[in-house]
């Protein structure tokens, strides 16, 4: 036997290997070939046996879900291909060409992914003799485009493609495109609600791919007819297919697989529960009932018990597995189609056993496990992991090299597990027994090993931690006053979408196309933020809506008894964008901003963590005193926290599973264009004569960076990327105050100002991200950004794609990709080289939408980067800031009252007590709002300030 027949063989024992999901034999074999494919004499052998070995280990990497290593390789293979090959070079092009339209489309890039299968279909197409081999990837090619158009809802362009798919593939004896066609055009079939047709077609799909010795595909098909058995009420079906495909998934060691069976399982359990179902408001007589007692003697209302129980085993330690695995993706993209297609339906399960369980102290846990987040590692390619993208190397890097360092499927934020948390002083963690149980079921430890408190230690003034999570049973959330669990509480879908969709009208954010000037108008005219009426209703609402009765009286207790609060709000994505400060907590028109100081929690922040924490105690809160299954605090009610220190405080009224009272209106938080320019430019302003009253200015040498209105290369001034602030010079009434205030800055030495012009401070063409790194590194206390700042997408799933516009060119190397002549400075920047760009304590950024983190799972924008990077107060935006400029032309505002609200903050960062003079401005605002009624006084314009803390 030739050599070549060997290496052959070899790699197609390695492709069988992958197949079967036995990766680390798959990986020894294909190693193995490396060197004697080496040895073979240069020609047209040793380039086919190269771009087969290619395109198996490519494959491999498409099997474990490594997205870059895959792309990477097979950019290789079409790079040793000439553009117009032989005819028996079409076969290795077209291959790679679909594999690569696979990776693309992991990695969210679906029109790339659809061109490269509109290529590779040509490519097939274009073969004079075919081989079998060469069918068959035309029907996998088609598949692809079939799966694409699935997933866009184009059922009639999936099913035509997965029909051609499929008669290529069985007229050529290709099972596993047979197989895959079956199954896509079942799972459509399933889709369009033809339950009959769907189960024919899996069925069919699944006796081809086990054939085929596919069974891994064949498991996961098995996975999709249990749960259509499910939808069909069929039980004994069900669990025939949930028994064939657990031992399938456990004998290769799928642990992600098996934790979706037990997400199902719980599913089918608590389908069997009706909705209205409440263990707490039942009387049950548990005498004589224990794990031997038949369940069909018992009543409906026990019947239903037991099922809650069943599921609730089921369903809580699949959803912590589920959750710590969206963890195995390395970019955010990924993480978000994994967790809304797996990980947030077994969450959703969690939550609503828990409820139905009326088990309080669970759903306050669940919410403290689902609001953590895991900490952010950037993630880099294979080519350049080894080289800091900072200094020489960086810019020494290749063509190739710095195109890959912008692919998304290249440099990627991904996130470890969430930490061990301590649920209370003096108490066990959060879910122990629960992450006890799963790591028994699934063999692997699903928490950091770090230890850390959900709460400050108490100081002067009380301190509550107000937590939302959105789940598909509504948006829950719970607090706690100085680390003591306070309650929880639920709103509905229809109660959030309500109020949000008011909420969102009142928003300066238009869809692209939309004739920004006529939506502002209405928006400055009328909007529920600058109508004084309409305002309070809104406020009211807000507050109905997201405010328990029971931490409401708490409040009022505090306040009568002349104590101010720290209330830190941790929003879900939903809630993003909520003014917390004002919302009104009474009928008198008492917002919530004059009874306590109100902050964020910084984003991807655990409330008091920094240091570890000290488990106060081995017993869980939640952990005992149960009368059936162990399960402990069924039904159990808990007054609120207590007051420290004040007499009159009053005990929250109700249950700890107090339900939130509701009203107001509904929608989705709008998402800008990030689009400004000179008349709607909505990026934050200048500075004018304000601060907070009372404060003395802290004062030291050369402790403030100021990047103010940089000139951004290749935008004019008047373009959307152009000035923020216009053209700043000393007779300018406009600018008195701000060069004022900066004149101080210079005398005290603590800016330092080109040139000894202060103008020379603004539309600087040198601030890029060479010089914020010098600045930074010299130690400041202070960092004041006011400028442009692009948001990422929250339908994108990467909190990390948000970006500051410094002056750097597209020359720079850097991980966002250029925008004309200019490359932005993006959160993954910030935190693949946080060393670089080391934070001061306070930070101020300015800019359109820089405080939006909180719309993303993994929290990680620009104020999450500037925390991991030192930052312990930042104040963001929640939504864009109209200019003045725009203000006075579309709403004849006088005064310049953005320029105002940017120097508020920066003359509250001076203060000793930066969030207690915040909130002091933002209470003057209020006083002028109430007073005046006017536009220029109104909401829109200051509270879309927010501050974030970390402690």
């Amino acid at each position: 036997m030739r050599i070549s027949d060997t290496i052959r063989r070899q790699i197609h024992t390695g492709i069988e290997y992958q197949m079967a999901g036995r990766w680390k034999e798959a990986e020894r074999t294909l190693r193995s070939v490396e060197r004697p494919i080496r040895a073979l004499p240069a020609g047209s052998e040793r380039t086919h046996l190269e771009l087969a070995l290619g395109e198996a280990r490519a494959t491999l990497h498409m099997y474990r879900q490594e997205w870059a290593a895959a792309e990477a390789r097979l950019r290789e293979m079409l790079r040793a291909i000439p553009a117009e090959p032989e005819e028996s070079l079409k076969q290795w092009q077209g291959s790679a060409l679909t594999n690569l339209s696979s990776v693309c489309a992991q990695s969210g890039r679906d029109l790339e992914a659809a061109e490269l299968s509109e290529r590779a279909v040509a490519v097939f197409e274009s073969m004079t003799a075919p081989r079998p081999e060469d069918v068959e990837m035309l029907a996998t090619t088609r598949n692809n485009l079939a799966a694409q158009a699935a997933r866009e809802s184009r059922f009639e362009d999936a099913k035509r493609h997965a029909g051609r798919a499929l008669v290529a593939a069985t007229g050529q004896g290709s099972m596993l495109p047979e197989g895959q066609a079956l199954r896509l055009l079942g799972t459509i079939a399933s889709m369009e609600g033809d339950l009959v047709a769907a189960a024919d077609l899996l069925g069919r799909a699944q006796d081809v791919l086990t054939r085929f010795g596919a069974h891994l595909e064949s498991a996961q098909v098995g996975l999709v007819l249990a749960r259509l058995a499910a939808q069909g009420g069929d039980g004994p079906q069900f669990a025939a297919h949930m028994e064939t495909v657990r031992e399938a998934f456990r004998s290769r060691g799928e642990l992600r697989a098996i934790a979706e069976i037990d997400h199902m399982q719980a599913e089918f359990l608590l389908a069997w529960v009706p909705p209205d179902h409440d263990r707490a408001a039942l009387d049950l007589d548990w005498t004589g009932v224990d794990a031997s007692t038949d369940p069909y003697t018992l009543s409906q209302d026990h019947q239903n018990d037991l099922l809650l129980g069943g599921a609730l085993d089921y369903a809580v330690p699949a959803a912590l597995a589920l959750d710590a695995m969206r963890t195995q993706f390395p970019s955010g993209y990924q993480r978000e189609r994994f967790v809304a297609q797996v990980a947030d339906p077994a969450r959703d399960a969690a939550f609503r056993a828990a409820l139905q369980s009326s088990n309080g102290m669970l759903v306050f846990a669940l919410i403290e496990w689902q609001a953590a987040s895991g900490t952010p590692t950037v993630v880099l390619p294979a080519a350049v992991a080894a080289r800091p993208i900072n200094g020489a190397a960086a810019a020494a890097a290749s063509a190739d090299e710095a195109v890959e360092l912008m692919l998304p499927s290249g440099p990627a934020v991904a996130v470890e597990p969430v930490p061990r948390m301590v649920l209370a002083p003096g108490q066990g963690e959060v879910l122990a027994e629960e992450y006890a149980g799963a790591r028994t079921r699934y063999g692997q430890e699903l928490r950091s090993p770090e230890l850390v408190q959900r709460w400050a230690e108490p100081g002067e003034a009380p301190t509550v931690v107000l937590t939302y999570v959105d789940t598909g049973h509504g948006t829950f959330c719970n607090w706690r006053v100085d680390g003591e669990p306070g309650g929880v509480g639920r709103v509905g879908h229809e109660e959030l979408e309500r109020v949000l969709g008011r909420l969102a009208q009142g928003l300066p954010s238009v869809a692209a196309g939309a004739d920004k000037v006529a939506s502002y108008t209405d928006l400055l005219t009328s909007g529920p933020l600058v109508d004084y009426d309409a305002e309070w209703e809104l406020a009211v609402g807000l507050a109905q809506t997201f405010l328990a009765t029971q931490l409401v009286d708490q409040l009022a207790a505090y306040h009568e008894a002349g104590v101010r609060p720290h209330v830190r709000i941790q929003p879900s994505p939903r809630t993003a964008s909520v003014p917390w400060e004002l919302l009104a907590v009474d009928g008198s028109d008492v917002r919530l901003v004059e009874i306590a100081d109100v902050t964020v929690v910084a984003p991807g922040q655990v409330p008091g963590a920094g240091t570890d924490a000290a488990d106060g105690g081995a017993r869980s809160v939640w952990s005992g005193g149960g009368r059936f299954r162990g399960r402990g605090g069924a039904g159990a009610t808990a007054s609120g926290a207590a007051v420290p220190g004040v007499a009159d405080a009053r005990p929250a009224r109700g249950g700890l599973l107090g339900r939130l009272r509701r009203s107001g209106a509904g929608g989705a938080a709008p998402v800008s264009d990030g689009v400004g320019g000179d008349v709607l430019a909505a990026s934050g302003a200048g500075v004018a004569a304000a601060g907070a009253p009372g404060v003395a200015a802290a004062s030291s040498a050369a402790d403030t960076v100021m990047a103010l209105d940089p000139r951004i290369p290749g935008w004019p001034a008047a373009s959307a990327l152009g000035s923020v602030l216009g053209r700043v010079t000393p007779g300018d009434a406009r600018y008195a105050g701000l060069l004022e205030r900066l004149d101080s800055y210079a005398r005290a030495g603590r800016v330092d100002v080109p040139g000894g012009d202060l103008t020379g401070l603004f539309r600087r063409t040198d601030a890029d991200r060479d010089w914020l790194a010098a600045a930074l590194q010299a130690g400041p206390k202070r960092l004041v950004y006011v400028g442009h700042v692009t948001a990422a997408a929250a339908d994108r799933g990467q909190a990390d794609d948000s970006q500051l516009h410094l002056s750097c060119t597209a020359e720079v190397p850097g991980l966002a990709e250029p925008m004309r002549e200019h490359r932005p400075l993006s959160a993954r920047d910030l935190l693949a080289d946080p060393q670089r760009w080391p934070m001061p304590e306070r930070v101020a950024l300015i800019g359109c939408e820089s405080g939006t983190d909180a719309r993303f799972r993994d929290p990680y924008g620009l104020v999450g980067a500037v925390v991991r990077a030192g930052a312990t107060l930042v104040t963001g935006t929640r939504w864009p800031l109209l200019t003045e400029h725009a203000l006075s032309s579309l709403a004849d505002v006088a005064g310049n009252p953005i320029t105002d609200a940017v120097l508020a903050v920066d003359a509250a960062h001076e203060a000793p007590d930066a969030v207690a003079a915040f909130s002091a401005w933002q209470r003057e605002r209020l006083a002028a709002w109430r007073s005046t009624h006017a536009v220029a006084d109104s909401p829109l314009l200051w509270a879309g300030l927010v501050t974030f803390t970390t402690a």
